[in-house]
């Protein structure tokens, strides 16, 4: 007698249950093979939801389209997640715009996919698009995060409304008032005193980080070396002045409100608050406010084995003729062409010209932004051997010296990208410029990394960045002193041993602020 098969009704869900075995015991790639086989019976979305966790595990290409069907079909939020993430590794702004606005639609009050939805846009380069949906997020939840409103303000400035911008992320920052994030247990509180300085902050279009142009990093550093922070912007103190008594409690002040020409109102403000808190302090406002430029060059006049060059502030907005003010400075103070004018404030040596000759000063043009010029001496710096313009920068920190980086470029006003791409075409400066690392004396003499390391004692500061050159006497010329020089700056391509050396610089800065703290 024949045996009776039982007849297979269905044999999709047995392969697909089968298909599902193998991934999660780990054989993707055989799951990938029988789940590619069934997409034609998909009907909820089951298989390409296996498919996509499948193909993004193996880093395949068409995840992303597996993704989208899933998304289609099931819709779930897991697959609405999914389609996101593997869209931004995609570098997929519309997929992610698509996953973003359906997710903020199943949860209208996560702020996470509200900026979802915003950066999606920003990555697309759709600025005015990324407002809008701002400005609505916003308006759908205005007593929401302050982050949402900063966002909204942010891309003000970034479309061009930039009195708008500052405006409304002050606002944002007052109604923030103090913000603390957690640490390290047993690690000291720092407490971190930063500025908009009227400048709006700006989105990174990959990260959709909210960056403010004022400070240097070193905050950073502490916080991501684990100490609990509590922020608070010296716009909010000025705004809400009941904040003034309500600081969360703190073993030490960071005053991360670096440039005294940009930031005089703020960092008086600040002043005012760790005098009211009587805590350890970590670059005191009152010193800060002492690093103007035309501070400096009274500061450093007298100091053996330095020059700091003839430097005069020149007020010009409002100023019907700022050229002509800019004369009359030349004049009283017997400055001759060439010189160098800068805006004050700026820093990476933006806005800043060597002008030649009258001609070339007449032709300048001044935007009603820029409030106050500096009138600079010129002081020709240039390697005698070489040719080159040369810029090293050293870190006081606390009592000792540290060298930073060596730049060499046939340009006057020396950056770090011509610096590294002469860099990676001659493998002399290269070897110059790791040996300044390790013995900064060989580029500046010891007579002269002495007087860089007594010209910055002198600031009074705890922090403190130099850039310098030597002149053909062998004088050390500076060319700024000041707290706002980045620590750890981005590395470029072609200066990559500068990195551990930023990093130890960058340690050592923390350390400090922490020693600082148990000494209270």
């Amino acid at each position: 007698m024949a045996r009776k098969t039982r007849k297979r009704s269905n044999s999709a869900p047995l392969t697909l249950k089968a298909a599902l075995q193998h991934l999660e015991q780990g054989r993707t790639e055989r799951a990938e093979r029988e789940l590619s086989r069934l997409t034609g019976q998909d009907r909820q979305g089951e298989v390409w939801r296996a498919l996509t966790i499948a193909r993004e595990r193996l880093e395949m290409p068409s995840a992303l389209e597996a993704a989208h069907r899933a998304a289609e079909r099931g819709g779930t939020e897991d697959d609405l997640k999914r389609l996101f993430r593997i869209g931004r590794a995609n570098d997929d702004s519309q997929a992610m715009i698509a996953a973003a606005d359906r997710l903020a639609e199943l949860d209208p009050e996560s702020s996470t996919w509200a900026n979802a939805r915003v950066l999606a846009r920003l990555r697309l380069g759709e600025l005015e698009s990324a407002l809008e949906v701002a400005r609505g997020n916003v308006e759908r939840r205005p007593d929401g995060p302050s982050s949402l409103r900063l966002q909204a303000g942010a891309l003000r400035g970034m479309t061009g409304d930039r009195e708008g911008a500052v405006a409304e992320c002050r606002e944002a920052l007052a109604d923030r008032g103090f913000q603390t994030r957690e640490g390290d247990d047993g690690k000291p509180h720092v407490l971190i005193l930063k500025a908009m300085s009227r400048t709006p902050p700006r989105i990174n279009r990959q990260s959709g980080q909210i960056t403010f142009e004022t400070g240097n990093d070193l905050s950073t550093h502490v916080a991501r070396a684990g100490y609990p922070t509590s922020d608070v912007y010296a716009e909010a103190l000025q705004d809400r002045p009941e904040l003034m008594d309500q600081a969360p409690p703190a073993d030490v002040v960071l005053c991360s409100i670096t440039d005294a020409d940009k930031s005089p109102d703020e960092l008086a403000t600040a002043q005012e608050l760790v005098e009211r808190l009587g805590l350890p302090v970590v670059n005191h406002p009152s010193r800060i406010l002492q690093t103007r430029r035309d501070a400096n060059a009274r500061r450093f006049a007298n100091t053996p084995g330095v020059r700091f060059p003839k430097t005069v502030a020149v007020p010009v907005q409002d100023v019907s003729d700022p050229v002509m003010a800019v004369e009359e400075a030349m004049e009283s103070n017997g400055i001759q062409y060439p010189v160098i004018l800068r805006s004050a404030g700026l820093q990476t040596g933006r806005w800043m010209y060597r002008i030649e000759n009258r001609r070339e000063l007449r032709r300048m043009q001044v935007t009603d932004r820029v409030r106050e010029l500096y009138l600079i001496e010129w002081l020709d710096t240039r390697d005698p051997a070489t040719g080159l313009f040369r810029k090293f920068r050293a870190f006081l920190i606390g009592d000792e010296l540290h060298p930073a980086h060596a730049y060499f470029t046939p340009e006057w006003n020396v950056h770090g990208d011509s610096a590294a791409e002469l860099l990676r075409q001659r493998p002399d400066l290269y070897e110059r410029a790791r040996n300044f690392l390790v013995n900064p004396e060989g580029e500046l003499s010891n007579q002269g990394w002495e007087a860089v390391h007594h010209a910055l004692k002198q600031t009074g500061l705890d922090i403190c960045g130099i850039d310098c050159s030597p002149d053909a006497e062998g004088n050390i010329v500076i060319f700024e002193a000041n707290a706002a020089m980045q620590i750890a700056p981005h590395v470029r391509e072609g200066m990559e041993f500068q990195r551990e050396h930023g990093e130890g610089n960058a340690a050592l800065s923390v350390q400090l602020v922490g020693q600082r703290a148990i000494r209270k």
